[in-house]
């Protein structure tokens, strides 16, 4: 038996999510928790001027689509 005091369980399950970054659109299975997180685990860095179509904390849910929309400044 396991003591149930001052335990916490943690589960995430995969996701099929579409990454579309710099002309190429991809599908990737994840199991981030948020657009951020998928971000990062994917090793992409955002510009002070890049938007994604997602807000970085926004929970990832199985088949959203998650742009990346490079901005130039001139």
């Amino acid at each position: 038996r396991l003591p149930l005091d001052g335990m916490a369980l943690s589960i995430t399950t995969p996701k099929d999510v579409t990454l579309v970054v710099d002309g190429q659109e991809r599908v990737v299975t994840t199991t981030a928790a948020s657009a951020g997180d998928l971000l990062a685990e994917q090793g992409i860095t955002l510009g002070e001027s890049d938007r994604t179509s997602l807000y970085p904390r926004q929970p990832l849910l199985a088949g959203m689509r998650l742009q990346v929309y490079r901005v130039q400044v001139s």
